[in-house]
């Protein structure tokens, strides 16, 4: 589907969702947002499953299952270290910002029980990472369809996978799968250790 809607369309939608929300100003109930979300990461497996017979292959590709995520790590903690030289921002929120690698909710929650401007630092920069990841992975993957995985951090597990899926196909979509998951598996136990360093 996305392939077929294109980047532009993508962004189009993803605008006028913006817009409208703005427009009328009605929040819409957690349990709506959370079904939804639920209803698209189903649809994804549906999708996934109908073409099984690729499953295999991907997960057997298991040097991109790992490498990925490695990567990913090592790219966002590189991101919060040189946030750090140019602002002069602390060293261990700039880095835990970074570790939550999309991961907004625990990030921003985390965050603000150590450091209230931290913390909102990390929910609003986890949120654009993902909002980045629905605008920017349609485009990258057209040439690099496994290695874009990395810009959705943690998300491509549940919010960006549908996206990845449809964008880089059934393959991509189970290494997004357990990118994500590996991801979200860790981030709770390294932002707490980063946090604990020293400025």
């Amino acid at each position: 589907m996305i392939r077929s809607l294109g980047t532009l369309g993508v962004t189009s939608v993803f605008t006028l969702g913006v817009l409208t929300g703005m427009a009328l100003g009605v929040r819409a109930p957690d349990d709506l947002l959370w079904f939804t979300l639920l209803g698209l990461i189903f649809v994804t497996g549906f999708s996934i499953g109908l073409d099984f017979s690729e499953i295999p292959s991907a997960v057997r590709n298991n040097v991109w299952n790992l490498v990925i995520p490695l990567a990913t790590v090592a790219g966002s903690l590189t991101g919060g270290l040189m946030v750090h030289f140019l602002t002069g921002f602390s060293l261990r929120y700039s880095l835990a910002i970074s570790a939550g690698m999309g991961w907004y909710s625990f990030t921003g929650t985390y965050l603000s029980g150590v450091n209230p401007y931290a913390g909102f630092l990390g929910y609003v920069a986890n949120v654009l990472r993902e909002v980045y990841t629905y605008l920017t992975y349609p485009i990258l993957a057209r040439r690099w369809r496994y290695s874009s995985v990395s810009i959705g951090g943690a998300t491509t597990m549940d919010t960006t996978l549908p996206l990845i899926t449809s964008a880089g196909g059934t393959e991509v979509g189970v290494t997004a799968f357990i990118h994500g998951v590996l991801l979200t598996s860790l981030i709770p136990i390294l932002i707490p250790l980063v946090v604990s360093l020293p400025d």
